[in-house]
């Protein structure tokens, strides 16, 4: 199998560069969603929330990666654990479910869309999706709980406007 997925890497690289394009494409929509949502507010504390959000899940992942170098299906380099985008996007997702359901649920649907297109593209193996999703889902909940318990700002109140 380690074998098989850099040859096919190698004879058809359009195609999985297409999925990769996708892949990338779809979290910078996700971007736009949770942009447009904080605009949407005009509230600093909404933004710094997001961007805390995204930044403890880039930073963790390049972390993690250094930690534990492993080799990406496509065999080209060594940083395939855990998925970058996975983890960010699966954060921002859940971050956006706790103020918006509709928003939500429709970057939810783009996350597993990365996930897939990660898979796809031979950029991760489904090892580092899995964790992926574990590391948002926990980066999501200490960075909730923590400015909740210091009530920095209240976020079920901002469910009602939108």
């Amino acid at each position: 199998m380690n074998q098989i997925l850099p040859f096919y890497y190698q004879k058809f690289p359009f195609i999985f560069k297409y999925f990769d394009f996708l892949r990338d494409l779809f979290l910078a929509l996700q971007f736009i969603i949770i942009l447009i949502f904080i605009l949407n507010f005009r509230n600093l504390k909404i933004a710094f929330y997001y961007f805390l959000i995204f930044l403890l899940a880039f930073s963790l992942t390049g972390f993690l990666k250094s930690l534990f170098p492993s080799l990406r299906p496509h065999g080209l380099s060594f940083d395939s654990f855990p998925s970058r985008h996975t983890t960010i996007s699966f954060a921002l997702s859940l971050a956006l479910i706790s103020q918006n359901l509709k928003l939500g649920l429709f970057s939810l649907i783009l996350t597993f869309l990365i996930a897939l297109f990660s898979l796809l593209s031979l950029q991760h193996w489904p090892v580092d999706i899995f964790f992926g999703f574990i590391f948002g889902f926990l980066i999501f909940f200490i960075i909730y709980k923590i400015l909740n318990f210091f009530n920095w700002f209240d976020i079920k109140t901002k469910q009602g406007k939108s």
